[in-house]
């Protein structure tokens, strides 16, 4: 049987500027999202800020995609475009504002990221009932976080994967 050889690469590691702006935008700007998120509903009620956010971000990017002469939906696909949005905005960001309220923005960014998670599992067991048993606090790091707020941001991010 004859060895495997493995050489190290003569070249350095070049890094791509385009590769190195994307991963400036996940960690800096989508990881400062759920921290923007925090400060917002500190004043602001949570499903207001984010419908505020989304109306806004809506509006230009429809007014972006006529002015570049895009056809505007059909009426099927205005329907689609509204349960997509019901799933992945109004529930999702709806409980993510609202649990920001009460528990720490790491702890929300961190529960979204179970989207992959929730997606899998709604491929694997569509529509199938589950059922969970869960304490109502949870002692963490010396304090109490409240679950009732961690279901809600799993519910959305939940909502977002199955409308993905």
């Amino acid at each position: 049987m004859e060895a495997l050889q493995v050489t190290a690469p003569s070249a350095r590691l070049r890094i791509d500027p385009m590769m190195a702006l994307c991963f400036f935008a996940v960690y800096v700007i989508w990881g400062s999202t759920y921290l923007a998120i925090r400060l917002a509903v500190a004043d602001v009620p949570p499903v207001f800020a984010a419908g505020v956010r989304f109306v806004i971000a809506g509006v230009i990017l429809f007014l972006w995609s006529k002015r570049s002469g895009t056809l505007l939906p059909t009426s099927v696909q205005w329907r689609n475009i509204g349960l997509l949005g019901g799933l992945m905005f109004l529930v999702a960001y709806s409980c993510v504002f609202w649990a920001e309220t009460r528990i720490p923005s790491g702890i929300t960014a961190v529960l979204v990221a179970t989207a992959p998670i929730w997606t899998t599992l709604l491929e694997v067991f569509a529509f199938k009932e589950m059922a969970w048993r869960v304490r109502t606090r949870l002692d963490i790091a010396r304090g109490e976080l409240n679950v009732l707020p961690c279901l809600a941001v799993l519910l959305g991010s939940m909502s977002w994967s199955l409308g993905s």
